[in-house]
């Protein structure tokens, strides 16, 4: 896939390689093992004034930064809603979470815990869950008819649903 091909709305995958000395890799391979799947982290591409940018939910809340600034040596998967979207009122919807909107540590490490592991939800819901998300949460919600709940939405679920298609998978470098 070329760089010059993303749309807004893009997802893409992510797998954070474990490294003994980096303890918040070890994260990622405790939600990978915990969901069952290759990726542990979720972005969404924007395209801001033709330049596309990844945002998604890190450890400081809801960030953004130039997609090229975000590749790494480490694999993805880039995919796409089957359905259009609303290019414009997606990528408002998107950045209005910009800059202020935490991230949810209790609905990553408690709560989805026990979800994975009992089938129950016990953390926050609805509206009472936009304050605070982590990434397959924030992810999720930018797409309420593919994930009408998008708190209990780990990278896992977005990696098997059938509402996406698979645009890309392996090592991607910038030409």
């Amino acid at each position: 896939m070329e760089f010059t091909n993303f749309k807004t709305g893009d997802i893409i995958l992510f797998h954070t390689p474990v490294k003994w000395y980096s303890p918040m890799s070890w994260l990622a391979g405790l939600i990978r093992v915990f969901t069952k799947c290759r990726y542990n982290h979720v972005g969404v591409v924007i395209l801001n004034w033709g330049v596309p940018f990844l945002n998604e939910a890190t450890a400081t809340g809801v960030t953004t930064m130039p997609l090229k600034d975000r590749f790494g040596d480490s694999p993805i998967r880039i995919l796409r809603y089957n359905n259009p979207i609303k290019e414009d009122t997606f990528a408002i919807k998107a950045n209005d979470k910009v800059g202020h909107t935490g991230y949810d540590f209790s609905g990553l490490l408690w709560f989805q815990l026990i979800y994975q592991l009992t089938g129950h939800w016990l953390g926050h819901t609805g509206a009472a869950a936009e304050g605070k998300m982590y990434c397959g949460e924030y992810a999720a919600w930018m797409f309420p008819k593919a994930f009408p709940e998008p708190w209990k939405t780990a990278p896992s679920v977005i990696y098997n649903s059938t509402k996406f298609k698979v645009k890309f998978e392996g090592m991607y470098k910038i030409n």
